[in-house]
């Protein structure tokens, strides 16, 4: 088991890692819970929130949370937002912090598939900010427009991202978290080298 970092890291920054996710077909899926047809149109909502539940329950957040390290995320409509703090330069925080935010979207969009929902994302950086009532964040629109590009479930994964995980995996302690989270197993390349 890797342990989290306990370095003396300022957790009240302006940059994050920031995941937007949509749930292809929603317009379909709201009819249906409007109008349904069978008990099952009915549970869209408790879908949701229980993908959400199974994500933040994933073994690797209690970890998080231990540390002060805080996912922030909103749901709304057809679209949800994560936010992790961005430990860029850090190489031990920034490894634990994508492993384990890369963990909870894979356990998220896991759950949703279960439940018949398919999602489309894009996961970037930079600045973010969010609060009870709004989000104002560069990093969520970079996400957006990686969402956007994609015709077919996946989440698109910013070349600034894949850049700092090859160099990540260049470092011996980093290579090591990397691998046990198994994140070489998690990304891969289309054929158009879009990871």
């Amino acid at each position: 088991m890797v342990e989290m970092v306990n370095e003396d890291i300022n957790l009240d920054h302006e940059k994050y890692i920031v995941a937007f996710l949509d749930i292809l077909g929603f317009k379909s899926h709201v009819k249906s819970y409007l109008h349904p047809k069978v008990d099952s149109d009915k549970e869209i909502l408790n879908k949701m929130k229980s993908a959400l539940e199974e994500a933040f329950n994933t073994q690797y957040i209690p970890a998080f949370q231990k540390t002060g390290l805080i996912i922030k995320y909103k749901q709304f409509s057809d679209c949800t937002c994560f936010a992790i703090p961005d430990f860029d330069g850090h190489l031990k925080a920034d490894s634990l912090t994508l492993c384990g935010f890369l963990h909870m979207l894979r356990s998220f969009n896991y759950s949703m598939l279960r439940f018949g929902l398919y999602l489309r994302g894009g996961l970037s950086c930079g600045f973010h900010y969010e609060d009870e009532n709004m989000i104002f964040s560069e990093g969520l629109i970079k996400a957006y427009e990686l969402e956007s590009k994609s015709v077919y479930p996946r989440i698109i994964i910013d070349n600034e991202l894949v850049k700092r995980f090859k160099e990540l995996w260049k470092h011996q302690d980093t290579k090591e978290t990397l691998s046990f989270y198994g994140v070489d197993k998690m990304l891969v390349s289309d054929w158009d080298g879009v990871v």
